[in-house]
């Protein structure tokens, strides 16, 4: 059996080679020869490209992908399916959190049945910021793409050829994996474990580009988003149905009354609510135009294996 690691790397100069080497040893403790490692430079700005060129060097078993730009880790994921030759693969990250002496932990429990397989953090030593980020995602996926509730999702995971092949055919330019699997199969586990801090530097995740990723989990393959927008819209009519007749019976009770600064505040929140749902409408049409215009997902700039630049 042959075993593919794919990470996405974004400014990792000072993580990515003791990452690498920790995964070298877990293979060769398990005496497990036939893997190989993918690692797709994400366009990072520092010399993350030349660590991953003196690894190849190192090693045949790790192949370089050098993206034009930066994409996402979501692009640079797919990006790394083209030069997955293994019967099973696991996603990790680049800054040292992932616990990768669990990996087979999780390619062993896929042989129980099941197609994805995730580390189920019981510890995260991670921020709070991160945490909280983190349940909220867990907490759309579930409302959005209807993932199940007794699994948590991580970064850290494990997939076998059913949800290879899956993800191959997928072309999306706003790719979102997660909402791709949840599409083709619920067959997911979890196997618990406790979660590493970053090996140096700080996460390169901000609120902007938390947001830019749960949007496109939400709008990607759900419709949730617009069925809230109408929702919410059909509560605020109804509010101001009630408070109209409110208004209409004080003024036949008591006689004029003054009403600015309620009208005031109706209008900001129905104006408000407009607005938002226009937004999340035009999100969707957006993306699908960008999408029919055949978007890329990515563009490799180059592949290196044995620290040299060769044809994809």
């Amino acid at each position: 059996m042959k075993i593919s690691v794919l990470i996405a790397c974004y400014r990792s100069q000072l993580t990515l080679e003791k990452v690498v080497h920790d995964l070298q040893n877990e293979f060769s403790g398990h005496n497990h020869e036939d893997y190989e490692i993918i690692l797709v430079n994400d366009g990072s700005p520092d010399n993350t490209v030349d660590v991953i060129r003196a690894l190849t060097r190192e090693d045949q078993r790790i192949i370089g992908v050098d993206l034009s730009r930066n994409y996402s880790q979501l692009n640079a994921k797919m990006a790394g399916l083209e030069f997955v030759t293994g019967d099973k693969l696991v996603y990790m990250d680049d800054d040292g959190q992932c616990p990768e002496d669990h990996m087979f932990e999780l390619l062993d429990k896929l042989d129980e049945g099941y197609d994805v397989v995730y580390a189920g953090y019981t510890v995260k030593k991670t921020t709070a910021f991160k945490k909280i980020t983190s349940n909220i995602h867990g907490k759309l996926t579930e409302i959005t793409l209807g993932k199940p509730k007794n699994i948590k999702i991580s970064n850290f995971y494990a997939v076998d050829q059913t949800i290879i092949r899956a993800l191959r055919d997928y072309k999306s330019p706003f790719p979102s994996p997660l909402g791709y699997m949840l599409q083709v199969s619920k067959r997911m586990a979890n196997v618990p474990m406790e979660g590493r801090p970053r090996q140096a530097g700080k996460t390169n995740y901000n609120l902007k580009k938390l947001f830019k990723q749960w949007m496109t989990v939400s709008t990607s393959f759900s419709i949730v988003p617009l069925h809230i927008a109408a929702g919410v819209g059909a509560l605020s009519t109804l509010i101001g149905i009630i408070l109209a007749i409110y208004y209409i019976i004080r003024f036949f009770a008591s006689g004029a009354q003054s009403g600015f600064t309620t009208l005031s505040c109706l209008l900001l929140i129905i104006g408000g609510l407009i607005l938002v749902s226009l937004g999340l409408i035009g999100d969707y049409i957006g993306r699908i135009y960008m999408t029919v215009s055949n978007k890329p997902q990515y563009l490799i700039r180059d592949v290196i294996r044995d620290g040299k630049n060769v044809e994809a």
